[in-house]
């Protein structure tokens, strides 16, 4: 199923590629002009979006909407295959993996080294027509009885040693003795026992010794491992289960015999037959791949369409930055206006003294806009209607206010002009102040979780020491 689906979504970008042919560019974006051609054609909503467009015409004023247009949404086609290509072929190859997995007869599973434990593997067993799933615990390699003689003698070894713990010698022992329950480079469980548990207990503790000096007290340490000295009862509460099928249990019987026959090996050997008949064992793996496939598809899509998201953020990015600089600009208007300069005239050495600003290091949108309107004057445009869309393409309710007092300012003189500035300039720095308080307002909301996170962490690491030296 899922390889099926991630052959037809590579088809058809093979086929896109091909009908795209005659696009220019590299393949990548020859097929993106030409899905968003199709788009267009078609009128699939998620092209020539009007938000979108708003959007860029703010942030680049000037430019070609159109253009504009087609770049942003080409770009943004070129990512989602991008994305969406990766994602399929590497869905493709796990597919194909896995079923190689699935399809390789095995002839035996590899046990863990010593120490590692079991393993756990599902298999799957086709006997003639037939087929079962085990759930198949392997156990781990058992040591041959030479290495565990060795072994058995160096943890004695070890353990003479490490139970002394603060002690110099088990002649003369003063202190707590360090008696382990196992050793982390040896595979034994280890059990100590006292024989006077009233002066040593089987903890190695030392218990009611004063005035005891000279008396011996045996310590016996056995170490269990497999059929040597091993017991162990578990009692189980089972819930309703179900018969297990007659091959099942004959293929369980012949996987018991088998483990107890290579015990010793490299390798759990699996049973070639039963009642005649060979089996082809396949270990069944967990198959990721439609897990995969849906990371992928819901990638691709997200990239799509959280890039409109981001161009938004830009947007807002933008209005602040404007929000910002309008008290700055009003005062500049007030201050050359208040010395005699024109609207035009003030409205230059604003944007000209913001461009020959040696210390500039990013753009000003504000600034950037008057920049662009200077152009327009320059280029012969009417001066009403080059103010007029200053304060259209700002999209904020200050700067629409602004242009339209420097409009009425060519109808009906500037004798007014300059109060009229200056209580929108005073008005201005208020509503700059609460927009900058909301700003911080903001922040600390932003900041109150991981302040919240550092003080938990502060507490715990206070009162953490305080509890260990109560208990």
């Amino acid at each position: 199923m899922i390889t099926g689906i991630c052959v037809l979504i590579l088809v058809a970008v093979g086929v896109l590629f091909l009908i795209s042919r005659k696009e220019s560019g590299d393949p990548m974006q020859r097929m993106s002009n030409y899905l968003y051609k199709f788009c267009c054609v078609h009128k699939v909503p998620v092209v020539e979006r009007d938000t979108v467009r708003v959007d860029l015409e703010r942030l680049y004023p000037g430019k070609s909407k159109r253009e504009l247009q087609i770049d942003y949404y080409v770009n943004k086609l070129k990512l989602f295959l991008a994305v969406l290509l990766v994602g399929i072929l590497l869905t493709f190859l796990l597919c194909i993996k896995t079923s190689m997995e699935k399809n390789e007869s095995l002839q035996g599973v590899e046990r863990n080294s010593v120490g590692e434990g079991e393993q756990e593997v599902i298999l799957r067993a086709r006997v003639g027509k037939e087929q079962e799933e085990l759930q198949l615990i392997v156990a781990e390699r058992q040591l041959a009885p030479k290495e565990l003689e060795e072994l058995f003698k160096e943890c004695m070894n070890q353990l003479e040693i490490q139970m002394l713990a603060d002690n110099e010698t088990l002649n003369k022992v003063e202190s707590n003795l360090y008696l382990p329950e196992s050793l982390e480079e040896y595979p034994f469980e280890i059990v100590w026992k006292s024989s006077a548990p009233s002066l040593i207990n089987n903890r190695g503790e030392l218990e009611n010794v004063d005035g005891r000096a000279g008396e011996s007290v045996c310590l016996t340490v056995t170490l269990h491992y497999g059929d040597q000295k091993f017991a162990r009862e578990f009692l189980v509460t089972l819930g309703q289960v179900q018969k297990a099928s007659v091959l099942q249990q004959r293929l369980k019987t012949a996987l018991q015999e088998t483990d107890g026959e290579s015990k010793y090996e490299e390798m759990m050997v699996l049973p070639g037959e039963v009642d005649g008949q060979p089996i082809n064992w396949t270990v069944i793996k967990e198959d990721n791949s439609p897990v995969f496939l849906g990371l992928t598809l819901l990638a691709a899509v997200g990239v799509f369409f959280l890039k409109d998201k981001d161009l938004h953020e830009q947007v807002l990015e933008r209005k602040k930055s404007l929000k910002m600089a309008y008290p700055g600009i009003l005062n500049k208007f007030v201050l050359f206006m208040g010395a005699g300069m024109t609207v035009r005239g003030s409205f230059f050495k604003i944007a000209t003294d913001y461009l020959n600003n040696p210390s500039r290091k990013t753009k000003d949108p504000a600034y950037e806009e008057m920049l662009y309107s200077c152009n327009e004057l320059s280029a012969g445009v009417s001066e009403g209607l080059v103010y007029e869309q200053f304060g259209k393409r700002s999209g904020l309710q200050e700067y629409a206010r602004f242009a339209t007092m420097l409009g009425q300012n060519l109808k009906k003189g500037n004798a007014a002009l300059l109060g009229r500035l200056r209580e929108e300039a005073d008005k201005a720095m208020q509503e700059n102040l609460q927009f900058r308080k909301k700003i911080g307002e903001e922040a600390e909301t932003k900041l109150l979780v991981p302040m919240i996170m550092m003080m938990g962490i502060v507490m715990l690491l206070v009162m953490l020491p305080a509890f260990t030296s109560f208990g």
